[in-house]
Order: C-alpha cells, then sequence, then structure tokens
C-alpha cells in the first residue's frame, strides 16, 4: 500500500472550524483506532491485497456486470422536531444515491473533457429496506426520541442505551444514522473492516442528509455527503489518499484513473483546470471536498474498487433480503410441493421437475433484484421444465411459479 498505510500512524491532520467547514471526520477516526489498535493497520492491508487481487482478475468484465441493490435503514435520532427529519428528506437523499452512482445525476455533462473516458455507472442503487432482519415489513426508517443534545463521541449514536439506536444486521443492512452528530462534522463512515459490527455504518448530521427540509442551506444541500460517505464504507479514500499536507504528491488513493492531487479542494467550486502534482485535478470527484454542486463523479477505476469491496468484506449485502417483497409466511400452494428445483445455486441452467406429473399449466418466469422479468415461460404436460440461462450474469434472483390460483416466489443464486 505503500505511503497510504504508513501516513496512518501519523498525528490527527484533520482541523475542526465552524459552519461544517470539514465534511468528513472518516480519516480522523481511522487515525484514532489505529492508534488505539494498531492491529488494525494489519486488516486494512490485507482487504487492500484482497482488493487488488479482485480488481486483476475482474477488471475485464467492468461493462458486463449487472446493477447491485443495497438496502438502507435510516435511524433518525432526534431531540428537538427539527431534527426529526421527514420521510420526503428521507427519501430525497436516496434519490441522490441513486441518481449519482448511476451517474445520471445533472452535473454530469459538466465534466471536463478530460475526465470523460473516466466517468463510471457504478451499478449500485439503493432502496430503503422493505423488510426488517426479523422479515417483517418495514419502511427502512425508524424514528428515536433522545435526550441527548448532541452526540459526543459521534458513535454514541449507534447505541439505544446511550440515547441512540441500536444498528440493524450490519451485514445485510447498511445502516445510516442521523442526528445531531457535531458542531464541525457533516458526516463520518466506516471503512470495511474498520468497526465492530454495532457500529458499522455511516452518521450523518441531520443538517448535511437529502436536498429538503434541514438541508435547505448551501454549500452542502444536495445530498453529497452521503454519496461520499458510502463511498468510504466502500473503501475508496479521498482522491489526496490519506494526508493532505502533501506538497510532494507522494500519497494516493490507489486509484490509477484519479489524477494525484495536494488539494482538498475545502469549501470550493473551482474552474477547470486547476493544476495540481503536474496535471489536472478532477476535483469534481465524489471523494473531494467540493461543495456539493460542482461534485460530479466517480471513476471506473473507483467502481472496481467498490465491487471489490461487494465481493469481499462488504459481501454480506449481495445475500441480504432487506429489499425484496415480503413473501407471506402461510403453507406453500399444494402445486410447489410437487415441483423439485434441481439444484441452487443454478449454473448453465435452472432445471424443474414434477414428481407425479403436472396436470396443470404453470408460468414459470425468472426475476432480477430490480423487478425486471427476464423471461417467461410456460409450464405444462412435461415432467421437467429446462431452461439455459448461460447468458444471464451471475447474481441473485427470484424464481415465480404461478398456476391460475397461487405464486410461489424462490430465491436463486446464478453462478458460472
Amino acid at each position: 500500500m505503500r505511503k497510504l498505510v504508513c501516513v496512518l500512524l501519523l498525528a490527527n491532520f484533520c482541523w475542526l472550524s465552524p459552519s461544517f467547514a470539514q465534511h468528513c471526520a472518516t480519516d480522523l477516526y481511522l487515525q484514532q483506532q489505529i492508534q488505539i489498535n494498531p492491529d488494525l493497520i494489519l486488516k486494512r492491508a490485507e482487504i487492500e491485497r484482497f482488493t487488488q487481487k479482485w480488481i486483476a482478475e475482474n477488471s475485464a468484465r467492468l461493462s458486463s456486470r449487472q446493477v447491485i441493490t443495497i438496502p438502507v435503514v435510516v435511524h433518525v435520532v432526534w431531540n428537538t422536531p427539527f431534527e426529526n427529519i421527514s420521510d420526503m428528506q428521507i427519501q430525497s437523499q436516496i434519490d441522490v444515491l441513486n441518481r449519482d452512482y448511476r451517474a445520471l445525476n445533472v452535473e454530469i455533462p459538466s465534466v471536463p473533457a478530460i475526465f470523460k473516458p473516466a466517468i463510471a455507472d457504478v451499478g449500485i442503487e439503493f432502496c430503503l429496506a422493505s423488510r426488517d432482519p426479523q422479515g417483517n415489513p418495514t419502511n427502512g426508517i425508524t424514528r428515536t426520541k433522545t435526550n441527548v443534545l448532541q452526540f459526543s463521541p459521534i458513535r454514541s449514536i449507534c447505541y439505544a442505551d446511550r440515547g441512540g439506536q441500536d444498528a440493524w444486521d450490519t451485514r445485510q443492512y447498511l445502516n445510516i444514522w442521523v442526528g445531531d452528530i457535531s458542531t464541525s462534522f457533516l458526516g463520518e463512515a466506516s471503512f470495511p473492516g474498520m468497526d465492530i459490527p454495532e457500529e458499522d455504518g455511516i452518521r450523518i448530521h441531520f443538517e448535511g442528509f437529502g436536498t429538503i427540509g434541514t438541508a435547505g442551506a448551501p454549500p452542502y444541500n444536495l445530498g453529497r455527503t452521503v454519496t461520499h460517505e458510502i463511498g468510504h464504507y466502500f473503501n475508496l479514500y479521498h482522491v489526496w489518499g490519506q494526508n493532505i499536507n502533501d506538497p510532494a504528491c507522494e500519497y494516493d488513493d490507489e486509484v490509477n484513473d484519479t489524477p494525484r492531487q495536494s488539494s482538498t479542494f475545502r469549501n470550493e467550486c473551482p474552474v477547470h483546470p486547476q493544476v495540481f502534482c503536474g496535471t489536472a485535478s478532477m476535483f469534481m470527484n465524489f471523494m473531494n471536498y467540493t461543495n456539493d454542486a460542482c461534485m460530479a463523479m466517480f471513476t471506473k477505476g473507483q467502481k472496481m474498487r467498490m465491487l471489490a469491496a461487494l465481493n469481499g468484506p462488504r459481501a454480506g449485502l449481495l445475500n441480504s433480503l432487506g429489499c425484496q417483497p415480503l413473501v407471506s409466511a402461510v403453507e406453500e400452494p399444494a402445486f410447489v410441493k410437487d415441483i423439485r428445483l434441481f439444484q441452487n445455486p443454478v449454473n448453465e441452467e435452472i432445471k424443474l421437475q414434477s414428481v407425479s406429473g403436472l396436470n396443470e399449466k404453470i408460468l414459470v418466469s425468472l426475476v432480477n433484484t430490480q423487478g425486471k422479468v427476464l423471461f417467461t415461460d410456460k409450464w405444462q404436460e412435461t415432467i421437467a421444465f429446462v431452461k439455459d440461462i448461460s447468458a444471464v450474469p451471475s447474481g441473485i434472483y427470484f424464481l415465480i411459479l404461478q398456476n391460475e390460483t397461487n405464486i410461489f416466489t424462490k430465491k436463486v443464486i446464478i453462478t458460472h
């Protein structure tokens, strides 16, 4: 990791000033934790080795990957009614994420021509969870009235017995806590492997979340604080690496298509080009400190780091049912009890067999996690149903069986 790991041992380099001059407390917290527990350096180095290996083995398949949906639970912890942000404000933040991580945001056309080839549709979308860890229906929002005026330390918001709210299973859900966490920081996130499960997630000040309500004042009113912090959650460093004071341009973010820079562009909305480290700076990258309105893009290299996290330390999110429609807990329809799925995970074909032979027509459909139907075929008067799925990308899908009166859904995993 070159100087990236070494600098984590340095004394705190982030400075604080009023009016949220500092976007992000993630670097500061990471350094503090490493000072307390130096073994975290080895853990971060192990994750970095995995990341680079996974990227090297999978970079050729960059454009063929399916969209991944991440289940989100937002824990609103409030002391005054003003802090109890609305469902609409929460949805406005989810909408921002779904634009920014799919390169659908309005700022994309403003990216300078030199950087346009690097723009990435990350292929990640976000939903407010529709089921909780116990399988019960939910809107993906918890609300907790607290007597705490301001959470200090910030992580105390993650505990009900300290006036906050306990996390949902952090392997299966992206937990975001929103409350009064700081007079100096807008947000702070957990790097993969950095935190104990109870604290794994993102903490956002209520004035830096969403685009309406309490987030109404520029320059941090467009939801980009959360976009930025989720980047950290998926193992992205700031574009300048781990050392802000780096006039020699020695430090790096481990991403090849983000130019090195020695400025954070804190509280700025620069005009291109801004030349640092001998090249134009990608100040519009979401992992800078630029004002919300001047952020625009992730790169293809950053996308690969995030996908590596999702196939490594964040892999539990891929198997989460948090975004999936609830299936009735009543007994399986009678017609399903006669049907066998030959294997799961499946590989080149889906094969079903009726033990006693079908005496009715069944519609067989395959649906991806975004609800897109990949095929629907009739199955009638044959013992076996076989469907070639060699062209379907690996991932999580739902097999839907339907007769005239019942629908049954089964989760299947396709691997090639």
